[in-house]
């Protein structure tokens, strides 16, 4: 059993956690879903005993096991093979509990059938936060989602979360419009009332045409009094009114590309490829252009070499043998899965050579960042953030060719999504290292893959 009660715990000025309760028994698979540094792994670090909680209890019964975001330990192995190594290693311990910090990440198809099985036997409670979508409808039975620093319980799976989201959506929007048409009648109505007023309020006795004085006068005091209290009513009813917000509309990502070769034209040129370490080979003679507009998926298992690929088109390292070649003046914006291209220890705005700052303001807010954001060391952020922040500068420095590897192992949910749509406008080159299917459905990866 997990108990927690009036959790709260706060980082720097921003409250993470705000009085938490949650009880959790039995044998479950809870998901954790949230934005980037919303504090899922801060959430898992408390119930590890790893970070202290400014207030609250944590009242966990049994052994905890807990496989971390990152494991930087197995410097020789894939990003797929350290993940399912250190999965094993906490499934070995046969932990009560079980804490998983996004599980899928690297891990290919095979990887992840064999995680959904380990955990469809676990006998324990587990708790996982994870940004992949397909994985938490096989596997999960309850969702929390941490929002502005609380914690909301749903049950179900990720598909049963977005439905009943929609529907809560659908009711607000509704109540939103019926709200305005209501404001709309009702104004009109004060305007009538305080036009009849006035009316009234100029309107002089005249002896010929009203009854006596006395009788006038009441009849007007009685009609200034009924509208007084009638636009008041109706005041008090506007107010009301003013309590239904707008529903919150998602930001989208926007994506720009350069215009140099917007025309047809052959940016890369893979030619009898080959590359092996010792006795390991990665892969053997690949061939492939890569035009204008075209978007190609790099698939294969843990450790085939599909890093090492995008590694060598950039020049990083030497391939056995075969050719290269980029054509001149392309510009390529790459994200590596383990490497974002930042310095830890400086801010984003002096790592970016834009000189605009209301551009990147702009720019930033979209993806969820303030400005304070901007000007605070990266290494200070959460590992989706700082995804997010290696995207946001190819979104200010624009490219002709994207090469993508594993971006969205960090991404939030929303993140996702909302880069699946940037990224399905973008009219340059795409060539993507993915191991979630959804995303390169949405990117149009189906029909050209160099499989290794």
């Amino acid at each position: 059993m997990l108990k927690i009660s009036n959790l709260s715990f706060s980082y720097t000025e921003q409250t993470l956690l705000d009085h938490v309760n949650l009880t959790l028994s039995g044998r479950q698979i809870v998901a954790i879903i949230g934005d980037n540094g919303s504090g899922k792994t801060t959430l898992l670090d408390l119930i590890a005993g790893e970070l202290a909680p400014d207030d609250g209890a944590i009242i966990a019964d049994g052994r905890i096991g807990y496989l971390h975001q990152t494991n930087d330990n197995l410097i020789n192995k894939s990003g797929g093979e350290r993940t399912q190594i250190c999965l094993r290693c906490a499934l070995n311990k046969h932990p009560d509990i079980l804490l998983l910090d996004e599980p899928t990440n690297n891990l290919d198809s095979k990887a992840k059938q064999w995680l959904v099985n380990e955990l469809m036997m676990f006998n324990g409670l587990v708790l996982m936060a994870s940004h992949d979508r397909s994985f938490i409808d096989q596997v999960a039975n309850k969702l929390i989602e941490i929002h502005d620093g609380r914690a909301n319980i749903y049950n179900g799976n990720y598909s049963d979360y977005l439905h009943s989201q929609r529907l809560i959506n659908d009711e607000k929007w509704l109540a939103y419009n019926n709200a305005l048409t209501e404001r709309r009648r009702l104004t009109k109505r004060v305007n009538q009332l305080r036009s009849e007023t006035r009316s009234v309020s100029h309107r002089h006795y005249d002896k010929h045409r009203d009854e006596d004085r006395m009788a006038w006068q009441s009849k007007r005091g009685h009609v200034q009094a009924a509208t007084g209290r009638a636009i008041k009513s109706i005041g008090a009813r506007l107010r009301r009114l003013d309590n239904i917000e707008k529903p919150h509309e998602r930001k989208q990502y926007v994506a720009h590309v350069t215009a140099t070769f917007l025309r047809n034209r052959r940016l890369v040129q893979v030619v009898d490829l080959s590359m092996s370490y010792g006795d390991k080979v990665f892969f053997n003679n690949i061939t492939f252009d890569i035009w204008t507009g075209q978007r190609w998926r790099i698939a294969g298992g843990n450790g085939s070499g599909k890093s090492t690929l995008c590694r060598i088109i950039l020049d990083e390292i030497k391939a056995t043998q075969g050719i290269v070649k980029v054509s001149p003046n392309v510009q390529i914006g790459y994200i590596s899965q383990d490497q974002p291209n930042l310095d830890m220890s400086r801010c984003f705005l002096e790592q970016i050579g834009v000189c605009d700052l209301a551009e990147v303001y702009k720019a930033a807010s979209t993806m969820d960042f303030s400005p304070s954001d901007m000007r605070r060391p990266v290494g200070q952020l959460s590992r989706g953030q700082i995804t997010k922040l290696a995207i946001l500068k190819i979104i200010l420095c624009p490219s002709d060719l994207l090469i993508l590897d594993e971006i969205t192992n960090h991404l939030d949910i929303r993140a996702q999504e909302n880069i699946e749509n940037a990224l399905s406008k973008y009219p340059g080159a795409i060539l993507l290292v993915t191991h979630n299917e959804r995303f390169a459905e949405s990117l149009g990866c189906g029909d050209m893959a160099i499989t290794l």
